[in-house]
């Protein structure tokens, strides 16, 4: 028969529990009183707590309203001016508003020395003078909650300045019913403002309000009754309770901690009539069913509980035996009362220990083969975590994982080592304050506050280590999500702190000078244009050192490195000091002086004009001091340059001019000065020249170059010739210089080779001479033209004679030589042009590879007038013949002139008498030109 134990322990408990219902009632009844103290004195300190925010709001309400009454423009000039008329007309229209709009029970405007600038309301004046000093000493607004016999009033002060000095203060004064209604309404009870009547805290202690004045109250007259009784009873508690009728209150004092006398009190006056029932109807009522249930229960718990009470202490003994693996003692205990005619839950729980021992021993053993597979995995994953520490620590990154609260959690080697710091003082540390400047930071945390799980976003973080280095880092954030559910972040970053480095260097290096240091020329004309553009005015230097190719080439370019240092040093030591400095190019610097008068920039200009200069030469570092001079270009600005081209051009003018003067001279510039001109002449020659190149408007005439003993022409002289934009011929005299001096001489020399070489092709036997610039000796492109053009139109280079003047031959020997060999190596004669009144040294004529010679003809037109050129071309002659060279004459214009060069023996002649330039080549001299000219043809001598 089974007998379900469960009926047993129902009554059993219902029995206990009745029973101690009992006595609980009592203690609940002790428990509610005592909680309902709690409640009443936590919700009294809310009360406090919330008087004392409301304070604050009122307190930031009114400085609110007194920075905007002191940011007023009128008020601020009134206090500026110490007016009070004026600070009466600004603010009284103000006043209703204030007073009836915002509460104010009183304003006063004070100046810079407490007086009073106007005043408004209800005013302790003296009271607010007080409080504006501390304003005005203290930099910060003040305080104060002071009472009276009528009433507790809100003062505020607050300081005026302007640009460091204090310009007054503007005091408000408002009353307190705005924060008894707020917190009679936040705190559902009516509140009470009382004023201390000055008694000592003994007498406070059982009466509380004794000698208080009531200054306000929200409630009606049972709330007044309430605390009247108060007011005149003892207190057994920090609160008061009353009973009227069937209703009960409680008196809640507190003092508000608030700036000020300290005078103010306030109290709460709440009906708890609701709570107080309900405590004293629960405590009956738990009373009288404890009674009930207790009478009942003991009863059954004397039948039921004492032989099942019996058998769960024999159980309990068998239970911890499984804790300590005595397995096989529970089995054999619980077997003996396996089997009983009444079963109940007991017998169910004797079997259900004998299948848990027996379970925990299956159990105990599968858990030791567990124990060695956990162990085995362990080691795998101490294995793979060291593996991926080491990864993390071997790569050439930062990486740093932290949480929402972006305390580092985990940094590996290298974020390490790049912070300078030891990991202990990284990890914990915040990510932001510690890797990224304060700008950096707030993007940052704005970036995390958007990101989601699987988002990646970069940014850069700059960040000072202890050994004084700044690094930057490009930083890449990712969101994660760990098994926890929490949001971790992983932070990613490479330094980029040498490369940054490289690009400031590499842009010191677009930006300057790599021999000096000083601005090159793009970044002085750029500094110089927003120099002009913001109306900018000075003086602009230019100057170059006098002869220093010829130091560059005798020293070698190191030395002349050496000598543009250190004069680069002397002008950044000039006294004024300039405002920009620059190497324009070569020797040529250029020089910046803001408010520099005309007097003191010639001044300057001469001790420019002649510079010494220290330098330290050799291993063993001697120092040597150089004396040379330089050209000095002056002009002003905006006077003659309103932008940065026209400004430099006008300066290289002004240098050309100091050039022209001699070395260590200086120019002024000036727009009516002769050289503007011979600059605008140059400027318009240069323009034409390269417009007649791209159009193609030069052109070559051809002068017959005749055998003296035969009358054979023998070559044709190609001159070169542009037609103007008119059509008429423009000789080579009018741009040939300019062409030279801008280098445009190049081209023409390129265009001339091509087209003497087309002419060649044109006349199958006849040879051309032309002549070469001695621009076209420095490099290789004449050749290389000339190679081309003769392999274009099949030409032999022997029907080529090229002729170089003396001067320009020997300007640059060295390289004038290489390259004539190597257009003799095409096949070509040199002759030499203009000889006799350059150098004239015949050392030089025995080693340049020259075929013939022609003398100048300063010498040849006055041979009939002047014997002293005869016997100088005869000489000359006879010299040039000596070195196995030819000679021609130029400027032969008449027979008798002719017959002197036949006796005096030289080989040929060039002039009028034989044939003007002209477009078309003559084959043969004594043609249609000869009798014209009523001269027969020359007879070859024999």
């Amino acid at each position: 028969m089974f007998f379900s134990i469960r009926w047993k322990i129902v009554f059993v408990a219902g029995l206990v529990l009745a029973g101690m219902a009992v006595l609980f009632s009592l203690q609940q009844k002790w428990a509610l009183n005592a909680q309902f103290g709690n409640d009443v004195m936590a919700h009294r300190e809310r009360l406090r707590a919330m008087s004392e925010r409301l304070f604050m709001l009122q307190n930031d309400r009114l400085q609110v309203l007194a920075r905007m009454l002191a940011e007023t423009p009128s008020v601020r000039e009134a206090m500026r001016a110490h007016d009070a008329a004026a600070m009466a007309a600004a603010v009284a229209p103000l006043w209703p508003e204030l007073n009836l709009g915002q509460g104010l029970s009183g304003l006063l405007l004070l100046d810079a020395d407490q007086r009073a600038l106007g005043g408004w309301g209800e005013l302790d004046e003296a009271r607010l003078a007080g409080l504006a000093r501390q304003a005005v000493a203290r930099e910060m607004p003040q305080t104060w909650l002071a009472c009276s016999a009528a009433q507790c009033l809100h003062q505020i002060v607050l300081p005026v300045g302007e640009r460091g000095r204090t310009l007054g203060s503007v005091a408000l004064v408002a009353g307190l019913e705005g924060l008894v209604l707020d917190l009679r309404r936040m705190g559902g009870a009516e509140v009470a403002i009382l004023a201390n009547g000055g008694q000592g805290a003994r007498a406070r202690a059982a009466h509380p309000l004794e000698g208080m004045r009531l200054l306000s109250l929200s409630g009606d007259e049972r709330a007044r009754a309430v605390l009247r009784e108060g007011l005149d009873r003892t207190w057994h508690a920090p609160y008061y309770q009353a009973h009227h009728g069937r209703e009960t209150w409680v008196i809640l004092p507190f003092h508000p901690d608030l700036p000020g006398d300290g005078l103010m009190h306030m109290a709460v006056i709440a009906d708890v009539t609701a709570a107080s029932e309900a405590i004293h109807q629960g405590l009956w009522r738990n009373l009288a069913w404890g009674i009930g249930v207790l009478l009942f229960s003991m009863v059954l718990m004397f039948f039921l509980l004492h032989p099942a009470m019996r058998r769960i202490e024999r159980v309990s003994r068998l239970l911890p035996l499984l804790g300590e693996g005595r397995f096989q003692e529970v089995k054999e205990a619980t077997a003996q009362g396996a089997t009983h005619r009444l079963s109940d839950e007991m017998h169910g729980l004797e079997r259900l220990a004998a299948d848990l021992a027996h379970q925990l021993q299956s159990l105990n053993e599968a858990n030791q083969l567990h124990a060695s597979a956990l162990a085995a995995q362990a080691r795998q994953l101490e294995q793979e975590r060291d593996f991926i520490t080491g990864l993390l620590d071997t790569a050439p990154v930062l990486i740093v994982t932290y949480g929402r609260d972006c305390r580092i959690r985990m940094a590996n080697a290298y974020a390490v080592v790049d912070s300078g710091v030891r990991r202990s003082q990284l990890i914990g540390h915040a990510f932001g304050e510690f890797f990224m400047g304060e700008a950096q930071r707030i993007e940052h945390r704005r970036q995390l506050g958007e990101m989601q799980p699987g988002d990646v976003t970069h940014g850069e973080g700059s960040f000072l280590r202890e050994d004084g280095q700044w690094r930057d880092i490009v930083w890449f954030h990712s969101c994660l999500d760990d098994s926890k559910g929490e949001r971790l972040y992983l932070s990613v970053g490479l330094d980029v702190t040498e490369h940054r480095l490289a690009e400031q260097r590499l842009q010191l290096l677009v930006d300057h000078d790599s021999v000096t240091g000083l601005l090159n020329r793009r970044t002085f004309k750029r500094d110089l244009e927003a120099l002009l553009a913001g109306g900018g005015k000075g003086l602009l230097l230019v100057c170059d050192i006098d002869e220093f190719r010829a130091l560059n080439d005798v020293e070698g370019h190191e030395a002349g490195d050496r000598i543009l240092m250190s004069f680069a040093q002397h002008l950044q030591r000039l006294d004024p000091i300039p405002a920009m400095v620059a190497r324009l190019g070569s020797d040529e610097f250029a020089l910046v002086f803001q408010d520099l008068s005309t007097v003191d920039a010639i001044q300057l200009a001469r001790q420019l004009n002649r510079v010494v200069s220290s330098q330290t030469v050799g291993q063993e570092g001697e120092e040597v001091k150089r004396h040379f001079s330089t050209s000095v270009g002056l002009v002003l600005f905006p006077d003659y340059g309103a932008d940065a081209d026209s400004l430099l051009g006008n300066a290289e003018l002004a240098l050309a001019h100091a050039r022209a003067k001699g070395h260590g001279s200086w120019h002024l510039y000036s727009d009516q000065e002769a050289y503007r001109e011979s600059a605008d002449r140059r400027a318009y020659w240069r323009e034409e020249v390269e417009s007649a190149l791209e159009e193609g408007r030069f052109v070559l005439h051809f002068q017959p170059i005749v055998q003296v003993a035969t009358g054979k022409v023998i070559h044709h002289e190609a001159l070169l010739r542009m037609i103007g934009r008119d059509g008429k011929l423009v000789p080579p005299g009018h741009f040939i210089d300019v062409a030279e001096s801008t280098g445009l001489i190049r081209r023409i020399d390129r265009w001339v080779l091509e087209a003497a070489v087309a002419a060649a092709a044109h006349h199958r036997e006849a040879k051309i001479a032309l002549n070469l610039s001695s621009r076209s000796f420095d490099d290789d492109v004449a050749f290389e033209t000339m190679q081309t053009a003769l392999l274009k139109h099949r030409v032999a280079g022997e029907r080529l004679l090229l002729e170089i003047t003396e001067t320009a031959a020997l300007a640059n020997f060295s390289g004038a030589k290489r390259i004539m060999d190597k257009f003799q190596g095409l096949g070509c004669v040199f002759g030499l042009d203009d000889f006799g009144v350059g150098y004239s040294s015949f050392q030089y004529l025995k080693e340049l590879p020259v075929g013939f010679v022609k003398i100048d003809g300063s010498f040849i037109k006055n041979l009939t007038q002047n014997p002293d050129d005869v016997v100088f071309v005869r000489a000359l002659n006879g010299a040039v013949q000596g070195f196995g060279k030819t000679t021609v004459a130029e400027f032969v214009e008449d027979e008798e002139t002719l017959a002197i060069l036949a006796e005096i023996g030289v080989d040929h002649a060039q002039g009028y008498l034989f044939g003007k330039p002209a477009a078309e080549l003559v084959d043969e001299w004594g043609g249609a030109a000869a009798a014209e000219a009523g001269h027969p043809p020359l007879n070859p001598r024999p």
